[in-house]
């Protein structure tokens, strides 16, 4: 009976020795997130910051499911504290902007030893944001043609041009990418830009006796050099 005894706590003794991973140690697993923001549509890198509050997770050993999670810093910095020796997985979340949902980043982390700190390579993570800047201006249309499209004689009468299309390009692009129709007063407005540098226009007809139906573009440019940045183009004149 003693003997038995005696086996089931050498059994008991060796079954404690065998640390798994997970709380009860030591040692700690740190790292920071930093948050890497693109401009919506342009996937333009408009700065990189800490992440605060991010949510990141922590798997013990080869469990499928996470065992531990916090939520990062005001300086993007975590901490995973009083950690066993052995194998964990730390994880967290980023946006894939080609299909609008998140990713998982996975970093395996070994603790081989007690009383260690495992330092992470510092984690970089994507966010998507909207421009926050605006480019207006008026179309006034100045009337060269009598009803029969013939030039007339000056003076020429001056008018907002009413729901006349103003496009807008973005850099060095080849098309544009909005298209605003003037109101009542003329006026346009181009928003949610980011900074950079634009090209709007409009057409307007030729001044010519031999075909009054030709056209072609005024283009006006402008630059946006910070976010919330308001800028005002002079007033584009056009024959009608």
């Amino acid at each position: 009976m003693i003997k038995h005894f005696l086996t089931i706590l050498l059994f008991l003794a060796l079954f404690a020795c065998e640390k798994q991973e997970g709380i009860g140690g030591n040692s700690s697993i740190i790292g920071k997130i930093n948050k890497v923001r693109y401009f919506k549509d342009h996937l333009l890198i408009y700065d990189t910051i800490p992440a605060a509050d991010e949510n990141v997770y922590i798997i013990y050993g080869d469990h499928t499911y996470f065992d531990d999670n916090i939520e990062t810093h005001y300086d993007g910095t975590f901490r995973f504290n009083y950690l066993f020796e052995g194998d964990y997985t730390v994880y967290t979340y980023t946006e894939v902007f080609e299909t609008q949902k998140d990713s998982v980043i996975l970093f395996p982390v070994t603790i081989t030893e007690s009383d260690k700190e495992v330092i992470l390579n510092e984690i970089y993570i994507t966010d998507e944001i909207d421009g926050t800047s605006t480019i207006s201006g008026k179309i006034v249309a100045i009337d060269y043609y009598d009803s029969e499209m013939n030039i007339k004689n000056p003076p020429y009468i001056q008018f907002n041009a009413v729901e006349e299309d103003v496009y807008i390009i973005y850099e060095d692009n080849e098309v544009y990418f909005e298209r605003f129709r003037t109101d009542k007063e003329g006026n346009y407005l181009f928003t949610e830009l980011v900074p950079g540098k634009y090209q709007v226009y409009v057409y307007t007809k030729v001044l010519s006796e031999e075909d009054p139906t030709e056209k072609k573009a005024v283009i006006e440019n402008a630059t946006i050099t910070a976010q919330g940045q308001h800028v005002i183009i002079p007033d584009i004149k056009i024959e009608k």
